[in-house]
């Protein structure tokens, strides 16, 4: 899971790691950051703005995708953008 990780660096150092993971869910508005990453990882689900998402949908995707819930969950972010400082 990334937190506004804009082109996913943190995704990109997690696969020379440890190699690919099986899912990746971004929640990134930067259109032209989108871009770059969705270039370097096409399999990456982009959900848009965190802040309007569903956290029971995104909960539904990773249990579909990891049913017997052994998998380790990552969770990669950089500081927003907009300020939640208050």
């Amino acid at each position: 899971m990334s937190f506004f990780d804009g082109i996913g660096t943190g995704l990109k150092a997690l696969q020379e790691l440890i190699g690919s993971p099986l899912l990746v869910i971004s929640w990134e508005i930067d259109d032209e950051c989108n871009k770059v990453a969705h270039h370097h990882f096409p399999s990456m689900q982009q959900r848009g703005d965190f802040m309007a998402d569903d956290p029971k949908e995104a909960a539904a995707i990773i249990r579909r995708h990891e049913e017997h819930q052994c998998c380790r969950i990552l969770v990669l972010s950089a500081p927003p953008c907009p300020d939640f400082s208050v």
